[in-house]
């Protein structure tokens, strides 16, 4: 592919958006890039609790790949009683997700770790088209939320999307239930409109 601006360098090709991958070959190279990259791998087994760790090792010619035990006990044994997971990574502004099944109990260059058979798929997928803009505190906007409601609370919105999607940071006393629409809410920007 050459490059519009400079005839005689060649661009590079284009982050595909979302791919399925099925290739063990493919498969076995994203996991090893992981690897490369540092990056690690993350599951969640039950009631809001993650298994995050760190990949090892790949050999697409076995089939196999191997990750750390990750710090809490109790999470390494509640991850061999499960017969399936799916693990998700980011790389390169992209998330990763695969599903595998039936962890094993190996050894790593002699430390104990856990091997668990090739995927048979890898999805990667890019969430947003448009990163979020990272507002500072000393800019971010007020929100008095749910003026009208029985318990009005003041938040702070931030991280704010191209879309005007955001994040809104609250009181850690205030519960909030999942799907609850906050009603009669006022935006106050920095100069105080």
């Amino acid at each position: 592919m050459i490059s519009p601006t400079d005839p005689g360098k060649t661009a590079p090709p284009p982050v595909p958006e979302n791919v399925l991958y099925r290739s063990r070959i493919e498969i076995g190279r994203i996991l090893q890039a992981l690897i490369s990259a540092g990056r690690s791998v993350s599951a969640e087994i039950g009631d809001d609790r993650h298994f995050v760790s760190r990949m090892l090792s790949v050999d697409p010619g076995t089939g196999h790949f191997v990750i750390a035990y990750c710090a809490n006990k109790s999470l390494n044994s509640a991850l061999f009683k499960r017969s399936s997971l799916e693990f998700t990574a980011n790389r390169q502004n992209a998330h990763l997700v695969f599903r595998v099944s039936n962890p094993a109990d190996t050894l790593f260059e002699g430390q104990p770790a856990i091997r668990f058979a090739l995927p048979q798929s890898l999805l990667i997928y890019h969430r947003r088209v448009r990163p979020r803009i990272p507002i500072p505190a000393d800019v971010s906007l007020r929100c008095i939320a749910d003026e009208a409601g029985i318990l009005p609370f003041e938040a702070r919105i931030i991280d704010i999307s191209h879309d005007g999607m955001g994040g809104m940071l609250y009181d850690r006393d205030i519960a909030i239930e999942a799907g609850t629409i906050l009603k009669h809410c006022r935006i106050i920007i920095p100069s105080g409109k």
